[in-house]
């Protein structure tokens, strides 16, 4: 549980963005160590080919904990800026960060099958505190001569019912699968409301991209809630594109304009 020095600094932070929550006690996420085996599925295999589901990559990263220990963590994640020399990544924080270890290697693979090496753009105790918070990371990985796109944000309002596509590498294989939202809920580990919707996601998803159905992003899928008798995939979350902004605010990105 995050500690009251963190919490009143984290408060802090959102007044200064203009924004209150309640506060509801942070719960680390456990990241599951895996092998490394060759990723399949792509983009053609989808029912669209937009600009945001190519911004959809894989993530591995390495990380050390100082005392010859080493576990890795794979995921997903989102291109949301690009600059001459370089573009951002964005993943959920518990993909990057897990107790005891730091990020030795963070290694993105575009919908391509290019590879690429990033960093960690939290680099000081109030965006360490932000991104545990809001359970989000951003990576910076200088630009190639590769194609790189940018997902595009959403326009649209947050309704029951509404058509949802998330994108992502669970089992380190590209995955579209298709539901509906099902309602906006706070849950344990935000002090925010989620995205709650049945578009199946899986262990390495995280990070990956929740589209509309026009392809545009909704926001990011974080966790999902399985059965407790056979594990079965009931419903996910994602973190929804208001607080992706919001964090993004604190690395001068105004993404969507």
């Amino acid at each position: 549980m995050i500690n009251p020095i963190k919490k009143r600094i984290f408060i802090a932070l959102l007044i200064l963005l203009g924004t209150s929550f309640i506060w509801l006690p942070i719960v680390n996420a456990y990241v599951k160590n895996e092998s490394t085996v060759p990723p399949v599925g792509s983009i053609e295999d989808e029912p669209f080919s937009n600009q945001s589901s190519k911004a959809v990559t894989m993530i591995e990263v390495t990380l050390n904990n100082g005392s010859g220990g080493k576990a890795l963590s794979n995921g997903s994640g989102v291109i949301i800026e690009l600059t001459a020399t370089d573009f951002y990544v964005l993943t959920n924080y518990h993909v990057v960060s897990i107790d005891g270890y730091y990020p030795e290697t963070i290694k993105i693979m575009d919908y391509l099958g290019n590879y690429y090496y990033g960093d960690l753009m939290i680099d000081n105790q109030i965006l360490d505190i932000a991104s545990y918070s809001y359970d989000l990371a951003l990576i910076k990985v200088v630009r190639t001569e590769t194609l790189i796109e940018v997902a595009l944000p959403s326009s649209k309002e947050i309704t029951l019912g509404m058509l949802v596509h998330s994108i992502g590498y669970p089992g380190k294989e590209r995955k579209f699968t298709s539901g509906n939202v099902l309602q906006m809920e706070e849950i344990e580990s935000l002090p925010f409301e989620t995205i709650v919707h049945n578009a199946e996601i899986s262990q390495g998803s995280s990070g990956g991209a929740l589209l509309d159905s026009t392809g545009y992003l909704l926001g990011l899928n974080k966790s999902v809630t399985t059965n407790v008798v056979d594990g079965s995939f009931v419903s996910a979350q994602a973190i929804p594109l208001v607080k992706i902004k919001e964090y993004l605010q604190l690395f001068n990105i105004a993404y969507g304009g």
